[in-house]
């Protein structure tokens, strides 16, 4: 979790860029509502997404256990709604 930004270009953000504004667990826990900060970026199985695409994913671990299946519609429109900062 990042708060590098750069998720409205094609490249996304660098890896340099992404660690240099790693969000630690202390100040997770001093502002929990840094989910809404627009330069939020997670970065999960190697891709960047903004929280509101990462949200079903990061909730499928922690609620189920298990990653959502790659196969199901929304694997499909997740990349392309993180590239086009799109909002479903």
């Amino acid at each position: 979790m990042s708060l590098c930004g750069g998720l409205t270009s094609l490249e996304g953000p660098s890896e340099a860029t992404f660690r240099r504004h790693l969000v630690t667990f202390d100040e997770f826990i001093q502002n929990p509502k840094i989910v809404d900060d627009p330069n939020l970026v997670i970065k999960y199985d190697g891709q960047y997404y903004n929280w509101r695409t990462a949200c079903p994913l990061v909730m499928s671990l922690v609620m189920f256990q298990q990653p959502l299946p790659k196969v199901s519609p929304f694997a499909s429109l997740k990349k392309a709604a993180c590239y086009l900062n799109l909002k479903f």
